[in-house]
């Protein structure tokens, strides 16, 4: 079995998105620092959502993708499975005896492969800037500062015109 997992510092704290094989020793390394890095650094060691793959490159892949979402997004992800944000380390074995049980086959069927953007979540479009907002008012298009055109000079070396 593979893992995908999010460890979170606190409610809405700072996030981490991993995957590994062995659940239990992972976030145990995570809990007693065993790696200097972005999580022993943050204090990033309570885990709080996790997603059982039967193969590596699932796991592996899943991780990748929950790493590109918004925030907003991961956020919704763990409240809808852990809305308390309750370190599920300490119910572990009995969460994965859980998924033991319920299987990987039943997982597959209900669940799409790999979503990239959760379908609950609406894309919001941004509002256009000012600048840009003018320039569609002058009818030009927007090209970052607005600012004046230069003459043609149609008297350059090579177009067969000459001064005069």
């Amino acid at each position: 079995m593979f893992y995908a997992y999010l460890l979170a510092s606190r409610r809405n704290g700072t996030l981490y998105a991993g995957s590994t094989d062995d659940l239990r020793i992972r976030v145990e390394q995570h809990k007693r620092k065993h790696f200097s890095g972005f999580t022993a650094k943050y204090g990033v060691d309570r885990l709080v959502w996790f997603e059982t793959h039967p193969a590596r490159d699932q796991a592996f892949i899943r991780e990748r993708r929950i790493r590109q979402w918004r925030r907003l997004w991961k956020i919704q992800l763990i409240e809808a499975r852990n809305p308390n944000w309750l370190d599920l380390y300490d119910d572990l074995d009995r969460l994965l005896l859980e998924d033991e049980i319920r299987g990987l086959a039943e997982y597959a069927i209900t669940t799409p492969p790999f979503p990239l953007i959760p379908p609950q979540i609406p894309l919001i479009r941004r509002k256009p800037g000012p600048r840009q907002e003018l320039g569609e008012r002058c009818g030009t298009k927007f090209r970052g500062a607005m600012r004046r055109p230069r003459p043609r000079n149609s008297f350059l070396p090579g177009s067969g015109l000459a001064p005069g």
